[in-house]
């Protein structure tokens, strides 16, 4: 899967070569299976084996992306001023990390962590409380 999407073999080699690798065929089905067009896949697979590359230098393992090592990059992304877009979206760096942590969640290999509160909070409250979290501080 991943030569329909890059061809060139220094680019296969680099994809390949990180914790990421094993799972990128996976990972390129599961984004092809919920609509996603080629460009962004391409763009995401990018993104997550940066993420992963990331994690490594910041000592995670795979088994490890779980939401605290999504929330340490989101937080990094941050100070670099990168998580969001102009428009206030995430941007792709972050996006493509939340859906590899998704993806392995789904297949297995994360298991989420149990701090979810005791009380279910709705929806729309648990988004604001994410968007507040990542905004820079006022200054």
């Amino acid at each position: 899967m991943l030569t329909q999407y890059f061809t060139r073999a220094a680019t296969l080699m680099e994809r390949r070569s990180g914790m990421a690798g094993p799972y990128l065929d996976d990972f390129i089905k599961w984004l092809e299976s919920r609509g996603y067009h080629r460009s962004t896949i391409r763009l995401h697979i990018r993104e997550a084996v940066n993420f992963t590359m990331w994690a490594h230098t910041q000592g995670f393992t795979l088994r490890e992306l779980d939401q605290l090592a999504l929330t340490q990059f989101g937080d990094q992304l941050a100070r670099r001023n990168a998580l969001r877009a102009p428009n206030g979206k995430y941007t792709y760096p972050y996006q493509s990390a939340r859906l590899f942590v998704r993806f392995l969640a789904a297949i297995g290999i994360v298991t989420p962590r149990a701090s979810q509160p005791s009380v279910s909070l709705p929806p729309f409250f648990q988004e604001f409380t994410e968007w507040m979290r990542t905004q820079p501080p006022a200054r």
